[in-house]
């Protein structure tokens, strides 16, 4: 893996936290506490928020596409059993896009659902 291909990696691993974490602020390089948590970002990085609710509410894992478009599996929060699950299908995977640019997701679609 080459240091480009690297960087862009782990800025796109940052991203992913912030979707996860729901958080909002920006830092360059150094450790930041957000929520109770202490993140250590390597100088030269940042980490922001790029989505949250009311486009994804559960993240459990995203994935970003040739685009930049952003596939995110998002679970519906049940707690039923795994079989209950399992027959109902209640998550679901939606596409994120950034419509205007500025580099926070801003636009929803359902990709799969059940």
């Amino acid at each position: 893996m080459n240091r480009s291909t690297l960087a862009r990696n782990l800025a796109g691993f940052a991203r992913f936290l912030m979707v996860l974490s729901g958080f909002g602020s920006a830092s360059h390089g150094g450790e930041v506490k957000l929520d109770g948590r202490t993140f250590t970002i390597p100088d030269g990085f940042s980490i922001e928020r790029i989505a949250g609710p009311p486009l994804v509410d559960r993240p459990i894992t995203a994935a970003f596409d040739d685009l930049g478009r952003l596939y995110v599996a998002d679970s519906s929060g049940s707690n039923d059993n795994v079989n209950k699950q399992l027959a109902e299908k209640p998550h679901r995977i939606v596409r994120l896009e950034d419509r205007d640019g500025d580099g926070e997701f801003d636009k929803q679609t359902v990709f799969a659902d059940r």
